[in-house]
């Protein structure tokens, strides 16, 4: 590999990345009311680089759940069991923080930090809405507090990407520019890129409040979406889960789409469980739903 590759802007499926050092893997997924897309540089120890894509932009998402629901077809995100892990887990603790600037739906840092914690202590337990019982034993984390760092996006050229990283998982708010088609939420999250299960060393997720509304009440709301929602699927990515299918897994949380005035995110499916017991559940008497 070249050295001067490194830092090197790829552009495939309408975003953009730079090429990050040899042994190292960089993801970042824009998501958006209609689905998703991903773009994906991998670094090999011998310098190769190679990049995956991924689109999944299913049409645009109705509001409220009912036309969800009624727009679904198949079985319950209690029957669902589809399920796409990224082949990477945090192997060590997780420590992550909350940006020190605005949040989503006009929430103060306490509300927003309540909530995030909330989100990763309902993945860590395998909150569902379907009576499975389970905890996610592998999966450790630690809240590092309130930070000065931003999440390591930058803007250029109207296209929002993944910035160098500066070793610290954040997660905060603002803006998203995408060329007049802005994301509705971004992440980026770096891995090793070697060994059977990839470590996860960073995660960041930022919320678009400049291009969208937000809420904490989806029963009670139009025109926005739900804080948690969004939040568990990209922190379901944050834990190495994959997207399934919308249009055939539309009740997962890992399906791209997210509706407004939608809150079933909020709970893990079937599907979503499974994924977690095989990143996190390792070597260890889990206790498996089927």
């Amino acid at each position: 590999m070249d050295c001067d590759a490194i830092g090197r802007d790829v552009r495939a499926g309408g975003l953009e990345l730079e090429i990050p050092e040899p042994g190292m893997r960089v993801m970042l997924e824009h998501v958006y009311p209609s689905g998703a897309v991903i773009l994906e540089i991998a670094v090999d120890e011998e310098g190769i680089v190679s990049y995956e894509t991924e689109s999944m932009l299913d049409g645009a998402v109705e509001e409220d759940e009912a036309s969800v629901s009624a727009s679904a077809s198949g079985p319950s995100e209690c029957r669902q069991d589809n399920w796409n892990i990224r082949n990477e887990r945090h192997n060590n603790r997780w420590t992550w923080y909350i940006g020190d600037g605005s949040y989503p739906a006009a929430l103060g840092y306490s509300a927003f930090r309540q909530i995030a914690q909330q989100t990763i202590g309902r993945i860590k337990s395998a909150h569902n809405d379907c009576g499975f019982s389970d905890k996610i034993s592998q999966l450790q984390t630690t809240f590092g507090g309130k930070t000065s760092y931003e999440s390591d996006f930058k803007i250029e050229n109207g296209v929002s990407k993944c910035a160098s990283r500066d070793g610290r998982s954040t997660l905060d708010a603002g803006n998203l520019d995408k060329s007049g088609n802005p994301p509705l939420a971004a992440e980026c999250t770096w891995t090793t890129n070697s060994g059977s299960r990839r470590d996860i060393v960073e995660s960041d997720v930022r919320f678009n409040i400049r291009d969208f509304d937000f809420t904490t009440t989806p029963w009670n709301c139009s025109g926005k979406w739900d804080v948690r929602s969004v939040l568990m699927h990209e922190f379901g990515h944050s834990v190495g889960l994959g997207h399934v299918s919308e249009s055939r897994y539309p009740r997962m949380t890992m399906s791209p789409g997210i509706a407004k005035c939608s809150g079933s995110a909020r709970t893990l499916g079937k599907g979503d469980i499974h994924g977690l017991q095989l990143l996190y559940c390792l070597n260890q008497n889990c206790h498996r739903i089927s």
